[in-house]
Order: C-alpha cells, then sequence, then structure tokens
C-alpha cells in the first residue's frame, strides 16, 4: 500500500551506471595499477610508450650485463691462471735446489766410507768426519737448518748438531719408504715462524743402503712465495696449504687476512667449496664463485704439486673483480634514469594532448549519469572529438530539458500516491473495525441460537447454525490478519541494533505449547546481532516456527535456526523435516490467503507468509523457499547489516 511498493516514477535519471565517478576517481590515485590500464586511454598510451622504449632498453642491459661479466671472469681468470704457474715454478725450483743440496750430501764417497767404517767398528773418528761435513754442508748453505745421518733403525748416528745425535726422527712405515730409495718430503713445526722441509735419502755402499741422510731445509722461502700480491689488487693471496700427519688438510703459510693465525691453521675437508680443500686435488681447476677461509666469494686458481703434497691457491674476492662493471653500471644506471625520465615527460605530453578532450568528455559523462544534468563539454576543435563534444551537449541540453517536465510530473503523481496510500491505509482500519461489530453480533446471536435451540430444530437447522458460527468465526479472524498485515508497514517500530537470539525466544516462549504438544526439538546456532525491528522480528520467527510444526511429517518435528555472513548482510535459515511443498508453488505460498492445502486438513487464513515476507521486504531484505516434497523444508532471509 505504500508508494514505494508500487513502483513510481524516479525523481531524476536512473543511474545505470551508478558509482563511474567513484571509480574513474580512484583510477587516477594510481599512475599506472591494473585498473587505470583497463579504464584509462592516457594510462595505455604511457605504458606503451614505456613498453617500447624499455624493452629494449632492458634487453641491452641484460646482454651487456652478461657480456661484460664474462670479460672480467676471463680476464681475472687468466690472471691468476699466470700468477698460478709462475708461483709454481718457483716452488718447484726450489724443492728442486733442495733435492740436489740432499743428493750431494747422500752420495759423498766419505760419508758413504765413513758411515760404513762406523757401524762395523763404531770408530768414533769416521763420526767425527761425517759431522765435519754435515757442518760444512750447513754452512755452505743458506737455507739448510740441520742436516742428520741415521742408521737403519732411524736412529741419529751423526748430525751438523751433535745434541741430536741418539735421538730419533724418521720411524715406522716413513722409515721404510725412505730406505726404500723415495724421497719423504714433510713439513713440520719446529715453532719458528716459518715450516721447515725435511727431506729423506738412503745413503748406499756398494748398493747395499746402510742407513739415511735427512735434511731439514728452511722454509721461508716458501713464505716469500706466498707473500708475492704482484697483480692480485687489494683483496689477492696466495695460499699454500698441505695434509698434516693424519691426512688432513692444513694451511702451510701465514695468511694474508689473518697473519696472526698459526701457519698450521686447519681447514674443514667436508666444505667442497672452500679453493684450499679444491687445492688439494690432483686437478688443477679455476673457480668463479669458490669460497675462501674467511667464508667470502672468491675467483681462484688452483694446483697441486704432488712431489711435495703442496696445495697452491692464488685468489681474488669477486666484489673487487666485478668492482670496476659495478661502478660501469651506476653510470649505466643514472643514464638509464634519465633517459626514463625523458620518455615519460615525452609520452605524457604526447598523452595529454590526445586523451585530454576525452577525459573532459568523460568526466562530464559520468557527472551526467549521476544526475548533475547542468554538465556541459568545452568545444574546443573541429576534429571527431570536437564534434563528438558538440552532439553530447546537445543531447544534454534535451534530456535536461525532459528531466524537468518528467520531474513536475513525478511530484504530482507522487503528492497524488501518498494521499491515495493515507486514504487506503484509513480505509483498511475503519472498514475492519466497522465490520468487527456486526460480525460479532452475528456470532454472538448465531452462538445463541445454537445453545437454546440445539437438537429442536432439527438435525439440518442444527448442521446450518454451525455453519454460520464457523463463518463468522473465520470471517473474524480473516479481518484481524487483514489487519495485522496492513500494520506492518503502518505501524512498524524503530530499528535498532538487537541481539537476534532474543526475539527468538520471545517467539519460542509464545510457541512453548505447541512445541512441546508435537514434541518437537528446536535447535539455535551462533545468532549475531543484527539492525532491526524487535517486535517484527519475533512475529517473523514465530511464523516460520509455528509453520513448520503445523506442516510436519510423521517422524518428531526438527528445527534449526542459523545465520551465515554475507557481504553486506546476514542470512538466516529455518529448516525443518516436515512435509515439504513441490518446487513450484514456493512463490505462490508467500501471496496472502493463497493455501496449498484444504481446511480440513491443516487451520490457517494462509497470511502467516504473506506477513513474514512484507516484515523482511519492510526492512530491505528478501525470503524466499527451498524444499522438495518429503524432505522437510529451508525459509531463508536476509537482514541489512545497517540502518535503511
Amino acid at each position: 500500500m505504500k508508494g514505494t511498493e508500487s513502483g513510481p516514477i524516479p525523481m531524476r535519471l536512473p543511474t545505470a551506471h551508478e558509482g563511474t565517478r567513484d571509480r574513474y576517481e580512484t583510477s587516477r590515485s594510481g599512475w599506472i595499477s591494473i585498473s587505470r590500464l583497463r579504464e584509462s586511454l592516457q594510462a595505455r598510451l604511457l605504458a606503451a610508450f614505456l613498453a617500447v622504449s624499455l624493452i629494449p632498453l632492458l634487453i641491452l642491459g641484460m646482454a651487456g650485463n652478461a657480456v661484460a661479466e664474462n670479460a672480467f671472469s676471463e680476464d681475472a681468470t687468466a690472471t691468476l691462471r699466470g700468477a698460478v704457474a709462475n708461483q709454481r715454478g718457483r716452488i718447484e725450483a726450489f724443492l728442486g735446489q733442495s733435492h740436489e743440496q740432499l743428493a750431494q750430501v747422500s752420495s759423498a764417497t766419505q760419508i758413504e766410507i765413513s758411515l760404513r767404517r762406523f757401524l762395523a767398528t763404531g770408530d768414533q773418528e769416521s763420526r767425527l768426519v761425517i759431522a765435519q761435513i754435515l757442518q760444512d754442508s750447513v754452512e755452505s748453505a743458506g737455507n739448510i737448518e740441520v742436516v742428520d745421518i741415521q742408521a737403519k733403525s732411524g736412529k741419529i748416528v751423526a748430525s751438523s748438531d751433535p745434541a741430536r745425535i741418539g735421538t730419533v726422527t724418521l720411524g715406522g712405515d716413513e722409515l721404510e719408504r725412505a730406505l726404500e730409495g723415495s724421497l719423504f718430503d714433510h713439513f713440520s713445526d719446529t715453532g719458528e715462524d716459518h715450516p721447515t722441509l725435511l727431506i729423506s735419502s738412503p745413503v748406499r755402499f756398494d748398493g747395499t743402503t746402510i742407513g739415511l741422510a735427512t735434511m731439514h731445509v728452511s722454509g721461508e722461502q716458501l713464505l716469500d712465495i706466498a707473500s708475492t700480491y704482484t697483480g692480485l689488487g687489494t683483496s689477492g693471496e696466495t695460499v699454500l696449504v698441505t695434509h698434516d700427519e693424519a691426512g688432513n688438510p692444513v694451511h702451510l703459510t701465514p695468511l694474508r687476512f689473518d697473519a696472526h693465525a698459526a701457519f698450521t691453521r686447519p681447514i674443514s675437508s667436508t666444505d667442497t667449496h672452500s679453493v684450499e680443500v679444491q687445492a688439494l686435488n690432483d686437478t688443477p681447476r679455476n673457480t668463479t664463485d669458490g669460497v675462501d677461509y674467511r667464508g667470502i666469494r672468491v675467483f681462484a686458481s688452483t694446483d697441486y704439486i704432488e712431489a711435495a703434497d703442496i696445495g697452491l691457491v692464488v685468489k681474488m674476492d669477486r666484489s673487487e673483480v666485478f668492482a670496476p662493471l659495478v661502478r660501469i653500471k651506476k653510470i649505466l644506471l643514472g643514464m638509464a634514469v634519465a633517459f626514463v625520465l625523458a620518455v615519460i615527460a615525452a609520452a605524457l605530453l604526447i598523452s595529454r594532448s590526445l586523451t585530454g578532450p576525452i577525459l573532459r568528455l568523460t568526466r562530464a559523462a559520468d557527472l551526467f549519469s549521476r544526475g548533475e544534468l547542468g554538465q556541459r563539454v568545452p568545444v574546443t576543435s573541429s576534429d571527431e572529438i570536437g564534434r563528438l563534444s558538440h552532439s553530447f551537449n546537445e543531447m544534454a541540453s534535451s534530456i535536461q530539458n525532459a528531466n524537468a517536465i518528467l520531474e513536475e510530473q513525478i511530484s504530482a503523481r507522487t503528492a497524488e500516491l501518498t494521499r491515495s496510500n493515507r486514504d487506503l491505509e484509513q480505509f483498511a482500519y475503519v472498514a475492519s473495525h466497522d465490520l468487527q461489530e456486526p460480525l460479532r453480533m452475528v456470532s454472538s446471536y448465531t452462538q445463541l441460537l445454537a445453545r437454546r435451540y440445539q437438537g429442536q430444530l432439527g438435525k439440518d437447522a442444527d448442521e446450518f447454525i454451525e455453519f454460520a458460527v464457523d463463518g463468522a468465526k473465520r470471517m473474524q479472524g480473516l479481518i484481524n490478519d487483514l489487519l495485522q498485515y496492513s500494520r506492518v508497514g503502518s505501524q512498524g517500530g524503530k530499528f535498532t541494533r538487537i541481539d537476534s537470539a532474543a526475539p527468538l525466544d520471545e517467539a519460542l516462549g509464545v510457541l512453548s505449547t505447541a512445541i512441546d504438544e508435537a514434541g518437537a526439538v528446536v535447535e539455535k546456532g551462533n545468532l549475531p546481532e543484527i539492525v532491526a525491528d524487535e517486535a517484527q522480528m519475533s512475529r517473523l520467527f514465530q511464523n516460520l516456527v509455528g509453520n513448520a510444526i503445523k506442516y510436519r511429517s510423521g517422524a518428531d518435528p526438527r528445527i534449526r535456526i542459523s545465520a551465515e555472513r554475507l557481504r553486506d548482510c546476514w542470512q538466516f535459515e529455518v529448516r525443518d523435516n516436515g512435509i515439504g511443498v513441490d518446487p513450484a508453488f514456493t512463490e505462490r505460498i508467500f501471496t496472502i490467503f493463497q493455501r496449498l492445502h484444504s481446511r480440513e486438513d491443516y487451520q490457517g487464513s494462509g497470511i502467516g507468509l504473506a506477513i513474514s515476507k512484507r516484515i523482511v521486504e519492510r526492512r530491505g531484505g528478501a525470503i524466499w523457499m527451498k524444499s522438495k516434497p518429503g524432505a522437510g523444508s529451508s525459509f531463508f532471509f536476509t537482514v541489512p547489516d545497517h540502518l535503511p
């Protein structure tokens, strides 16, 4: 009966693109976002300019960077490989010289004869001769620290240092290998600030091994070799490594960046990326992504001198190798930024000159679609956009004039409809009250006739009186239901925020007798706070739960009320296990006075669900039903989560 329900003509133009301006303003806030690319020609033109200019620049930059990195890597690798070859040559020359010095001692005829005589007779004069020869050898060579002559048992029988006589330098497997004629080289820590090279060679007389000559050679020359950093920059370093007596890798020389560490500092043999570990492999290797003892990534070239069990590493930090490339990248990056800014400036100038008139037309159309009918577009050119702007202005003027006339008509019809609705509500109220009085009189007198003349007027008369009484009662019920239906809109309460469980509990209290008689079980889920008319919500729950109890099947009624959150409203569900409804009639049941069953099968006027629909729609929601005969029914209704 309200004007809003009868579909009046709107007061302004329909806004089919409602929110367009909001989206337009939002798109302006992002520079080149995905939404702006979809909605803005200027953004697409700018993106096209950037893509055309930046993609080739990016490809060239990546290709140039790869070529430059490869060139720097090859140059650094060549430098390190050359340094390794030079250092290896110097180490092998040092070892060769030491071997020659030892050979001169072990093959000297005087030492062979004197050692043979001493071992055979214990002649002390022969020992003194050997000692003098050994002392002369130490004095004539600056790098020899001490020379020993050992018996086959390993015991020192003569030495350039008399204090060593009677001690044992070599024993076990080491002594056996030395006596067999092979040179045995290893390094020992003598407590000095440099390593000592121990070299052994058998002493033979007439082809028979009678003893062993052992020479201790100073490793200071190795330190000089390891401390040569020429051409290796500020991070370059030469590192010598070997195996200790247990076979574990250790540093042989002090380290450039850890000068206070002992030169026998151990190395983790499990780190396969360590260039020091790689150096003890038999195969020379170049690496561009190794890790040194500091844990820093390095370029390195490694080699292995098997005769002396020496691993040689020459390395440089990757950061230093690529430092010139980093500087070049920074310069190119600055140039690229300047180029991009220039491209953006040019793109903006061009795109604005093309899209400016279109944007003005778009803004005007957006505002016009929202009801600002006075919008016009300045015509600044005679091209296609200028002609389009002129057409828009003419169209806007025509619509504005038509809208003014339409609004006058709407105002008149609205006033008339308001009066009509008010008159209809008054008519319904007065008519129902005026009908109540004669209806009560008819009902009272027919009941009086039934009491006084029951059985006196004949069977037919009793039946007719019963029909009259029943009809009067049903008529009175229909009038009351009609009054309730008409008052849903006119006498509804205020919408406030309430706990939806409260009106449900009130409705269940009203229905408690019917629930107990039917043996119904009512389950409640977690129900939210909503904005609604509490009294009408109670009536709504009462109608739906009562409907579920009335149309129950043979089993005990089971009714569940639940709610779930949708985007901007709450959706309630009242589900039962009743007789169900054919889906073809799910819309009909919400029509006033519509019934799907006879009055003898189920009592009622058929207005309860119509009132429920009117309550839900007054709140701004919707109500519907899903059902299947014999499988129960589910009534759904929505309640917006905001004030109307």
